[in-house]
């Protein structure tokens, strides 16, 4: 059912889409700029389109979520059923005989953790402590960790980690899915850099070597008979991820909150402390300098094509014609090919038409079918630099090049004592990541940049 609205709402956005943009072919085929009522009108429509789309997208996500969920829970099951026999850990005692614990009592356990420590702990009965223990959480313990939901397609060279039933601090305790998919949520909401990127997940943060190669250059030869063959070496490079630490800060949460057991506390505190994680990063992954941070996707790109003079706050179709035959089609039709831009560049590439006076943006139609810019899909990045005199505004190209290593999980700490005065239990969020374009010298992607003058 819910597909099935959604398939309306993306009939509904293109008719508004369709009549905003007779609006501007009106007023062009009668040679004239519209009027500010017609500009009105063609604004509010475009607005109310893009509400139509963040509504079929909240659809579409919510029913994808629900087969995931689905699909979580019978790799987990059938996780916990192979694991039988052969623990990894010591068992907490008295687990074995109490029986799996579900959803519900993970839930209860976490935030008891969550409540130790401060007057909340009054909540705290004998069965949330049973609870606590039949999960392997030790409650004295003001650290846990909480792991993130693996990559769909993890590439590594060391251990990619993946959703675990077990957890090696403070016992095998699994924090329940409220607080993971918060953070793993914030993480993705946040600019769009983990929504392109290939992600990998090491086990420890010594330094990685990215091994590269670069044969582009050589050709195979006709020999002669009787020739002997040449020869030619391959030249291999490397790009080397480091693990910058990242701290979400410390973020205080009153006791009041943690005493009402009406409020989720998981994903409350998941969502504050993966925002905090997910900004930082993204900006460093987007424009970091490489010097003591994340070398960013913008950094490492090349130049594709330079805007005319004149085009300091703009582009036109040539540009991102030039743009994407600037990268190589090797990359281009590659699925990860695509562009990258701040929203600012999108409102103006929703108004332009080819030579053909056929517009260059699209919006989708089918389920789950997303909006193109010159049949390529496209990722916001409120991280990209609005458009100015030389800024390098628009990206395109294979972004999944772009490789986002991350060193185990989100470590989470508990304060209890620092902030008591306050009547405020803290918590606190460390993640080490590092990110880099892996180009052996072939440029997957590259950049527009606005004129200077």
């Amino acid at each position: 059912m819910s597909l099935q609205i959604a398939q309306d709402l993306r009939k509904q956005r293109k008719k508004l889409i369709e009549d905003a943009r007779s609006i501007e072919e009106t007023a062009v085929k009668e040679k004239r700029s519209p009027t500010a009522e017609e500009e009105t009108r063609f604004d509010t429509m475009m607005a109310d389109a893009e509400k139509l789309k963040t509504r079929y997208t909240r659809l579409e996500q919510a029913h994808d979520a629900e087969v995931e969920l689905a699909e979580q829970e019978r790799a987990r099951t059938a996780a916990e059923n192979e694991s039988r026999g052969r623990r990894v850990a010591p068992p907490v005692p008295g687990s074995e005989s109490r029986g799996e614990l579900t959803n519900e009592e993970r839930a209860i356990a976490f935030a008891t953790w969550l409540r130790v420590g401060s007057r909340a702990a009054s909540l705290i009965t004998d069965k949330d402590r049973e609870i606590a223990q039949r999960a392997g959480l030790s409650l004295a313990s003001n650290e846990i960790e909480i792991r993130g939901l693996a990559p769909k397609a993890p590439k590594t060279l060391e251990e990619a980690r993946a959703l675990s039933i077990v957890t090696n601090t403070a016992g095998q305790y699994t924090v329940p899915n409220e607080a993971m998919q918060a953070i793993e949520i914030a993480l993705l909401s946040f600019g769009g850099m983990r929504q392109v990127a290939s992600i990998i997940r090491t086990s420890t943060g010594a330094p990685l070597p990215w091994p590269t190669s670069n044969d582009t250059a050589q050709e195979g030869v006709i020999l002669a008979e009787n020739v002997a063959a040449a020869t030619q070496d391959i030249v291999f490079g490397s790009v080397q991820f480091d693990a910058f630490k990242y701290s979400s800060k410390i973020v205080l949460v009153p006791v009041e909150l943690l005493q009402d057991s009406s409020v989720d506390i998981a994903t409350f505190v998941g969502q504050r402390l993966g925002e905090r994680l997910a900004r930082i990063q993204n900006r460093h992954q987007t424009v970091g300098t490489g010097s003591g941070q994340p070398n960013g996707i913008v950094t490492a790109s090349v130049n594709g094509k330079t805007g005319l003079a004149g085009q300091t706050t703009s582009f036109i179709y040539d540009d991102l014609d030039d743009l994407e035959h600037s990268v190589d089609p090797a990359y281009r039709r590659n699925p990860g090919s695509r562009f990258m831009f701040n929203d600012v560049v999108l409102k103006a590439a929703k108004k332009l038409k080819d030579s053909q006076n056929r517009p260059l943006w699209l919006p989708g139609l089918a389920v789950r079918e997303p909006d193109t810019i010159l049949g390529y899909q496209y990722v916001i990045n409120q991280h990209m630099a609005v458009m100015a005199a030389n800024a390098k505004s628009i990206l395109f190209g294979d972004l999944s090049k772009y490789q986002i290593r991350e060193v185990t999980d989100v470590v989470m700490l508990r304060l209890n004592e620092r902030y008591a005065e306050a009547h405020q239990v803290a918590f606190l969020a460390f993640q080490r990541s590092d990110g880099d374009l892996v180009d052996a010298g072939t440029n997957p992607v590259k950049h527009y940049a606005n004129s200077a003058t």
